[in-house]
């Protein structure tokens, strides 16, 4: 069954055959292709497909057509349908028309003609796939939401007092709960000593003699005093903790005969914030060191997660040499990889942890560039399926044999689901290879198989890897770098060095995003011959 629609838009009829059959060469039976020779045309398709529940993740559009441009088109369907990725692929397109598109359509990408097929193909993959990358965002967002709403609501409506104090149990927050308990205004406690309500220095129950405070959590049950002197039984449980070097006491408040879940659902609330420092303590540990001191290859790796934790990885590896070249310190094979998990956050991380592993497990086998592929594919299937994850990963492997008057550099890959490769030559031409792939975890490529390219590399040719998150990193204005743009600015990088290029990368990127925010994990890895 299709997984979607594509709808392409132009009053030329042999254009629209043309961008079918090309669509459907690469996406097969997994879209159904839809032709318009009109914007009311389009309109109607949209109406159908959506009635029928059908996800329409891209549409290709004409801007010159009779009755209804395509900017007015775009427009239209963003009111209803802002989902949908909007490409404009045209031959005339004035300033004005492409800036409503971009202000009001959100347009996605916009594309000459004539195109280019590697450049329709790439664009349209990367749009799909953003497209059901925001869909699954959008419903995780809408969870979270929720889930904050209840919470929120929860802490409204608990009848536990909350009451936080400083090392000499000076009130610094006191709930409505509490406030109800023990008959004080919120605003009257603040500032207050907590003796005023508990007949109990609470702060020393936490720390020793010598002034270090202890791991520990104390409950009790005790009498609290009420503003109107008469005796409260309360069960009060007690915990530290430390914000910005400063000690916090918090007490949770209620009646013996009134506990609320709501208790329970703060402590669990601090212990995932706590959960997650150290998930990210953890992992940037589990990544290697930037540089791996190769003596032959000149590398640096980088990367750049968007949040606390993150899906991306880089990963390399130092092949053992063969018996028979032991003695030859002019004989090198070296692997390296970058990874990109999907989704976000902290189950993006706990799949990077175990892709990661697994790579570096797979490393100790005789695999080529296909059957490792292959065989991770399959690996991580247990871990990937039940939450519908995957991995892409970009593999390259590089042979160097070393003579007295030549350095032979070979260099294999495949690819699974990641950006290819880039290759700035010494005379600074820039290659990349359209080598794709099916992502690790999913039992595709272990099916279908993964294909191989080699080639040659030289004395001062550079080799670049990175991850989407690079290419699709957005400015304000919400415009995409792109493949052109970033390929650009490797032609302009000079390559003295794996350092140099890196840093230019890097510099480069930031100056195009500028403070917006970084929405997607960034990783580089240079190699300079």
């Amino acid at each position: 069954m299709p997984k979607g629609s594509i709808v392409c838009v132009d009053d030329e009829r042999s254009v629209l055959i043309s961008l079918r059959d090309q669509l459907a060469s690469y996406l097969g039976d997994d879209y159904e292709i839809e032709l318009a020779e009109s914007g009311e045309e389009a309109l109607e398709i949209f109406e159908e497909l959506v009635e029928d529940e059908i996800p329409i993740p891209v549409i290709i559009c004409d801007q010159i057509m009779p009755e209804m441009s395509g900017d007015q088109l775009l427009i239209k369907l963003h009111a209803n349908y802002p989902q949908t990725l909007k490409i404009m692929l045209t031959g005339q397109a004035d300033a004005q028309a492409i800036g409503n598109v971009v202000n009001k359509a959100n347009l996605y990408r916009y594309l000459t003609k004539p195109w280019d097929k590697t450049d329709l193909r790439m664009t349209v993959h990367e749009a799909i796939r953003r497209y059901f990358q925001e869909l699954q965002l959008t419903t995780q967002a809408e969870a979270l939401h929720q889930s904050e709403s209840r919470l929120r609501a929860i802490f409204d409506t608990v009848m536990e007092g909350i009451v936080t104090t400083d090392p000499q149990g000076i009130i610094e927050s006191f709930n409505p709960a509490a406030s109800h308990i023990f008959g004080y205004d919120v605003a009257e406690m603040i500032g207050k000593n907590i003796g005023m309500l508990l007949p109990f220095d609470y702060p020393n129950q936490l720390s020793d003699h010598t002034g270090q405070k202890k791991v520990a959590s104390i409950k009790k049950e005790l009498l609290g005093r009420h503003q109107d002197g008469h005796s409260i039984p309360l069960e009060i449980s007690l915990s530290e903790i430390k914000a910005e070097n400063l000690w916090l006491y918090t007490g949770i408040i209620s009646d013996i005969t009134e506990r609320k879940q709501a208790q329970l659902e703060q402590v669990k609330l601090a212990a995932i914030e706590l959960e997650l420092a150290t998930a990210k303590q953890i992992q940037q540990t589990l990544l290697p060191p930037a540089n791996p001191n190769w003596a032959n290859l000149d590398v640096i790796c980088c990367n750049l997660p968007a949040h606390a934790v993150g899906g991306d990885f880089y990963a390399y590896h130092q092949f053992e040499l063969p018996i028979g070249l032991l003695n030859q310190q002019s004989y090198g094979s070296y692997a390296l990889a970058i990874g990109d998990v999907s989704g976000k956050g902290t189950p993006a991380a706990l799949l990077m942890a175990v892709s990661l592993a697994w790579f570096q497990a797979t490393m100790r086998q005789e695999l080529s560039p296909s059957e490792l592929l292959e065989y991770l594919d399959q690996a991580l299937i247990p871990y990937s399926r039940r939450n519908r994850q995957n991995c892409a990963l970009v593999y390259v492997e590089i042979n160097q044999v070393t003579t007295a008057k030549t350095v032979q550099t070979k260099v294999r890959f495949a690819n699974a689901g990641c950006i290819p490769p880039y290759i700035k030559r010494k005379n600074g031409v820039v290659e990349q290879s359209e080598l794709g792939g099916f992502a690790l975890g999913q039992g595709l490529g272990m099916e279908i198989g993964y294909q191989e390219e080699s080639l040659a590399l030289s004395p001062g040719d550079t080799l670049i890897l990175v991850s989407d998150g690079v290419v699709e990193a957005n400015n304000h204005a919400r415009e995409m770098l792109g493949f052109d743009s970033f390929r650009k600015i490797i032609e302009r990088c000079p390559i003295a060095n794996a350092q140099t290029v890196l840093e230019c990368l890097k510099q480069e990127l930031f100056a195009f995003s500028g403070d917006a925010e970084q929405h997607d994990d960034m990783t580089i890895v240079v190699v300079r011959i």
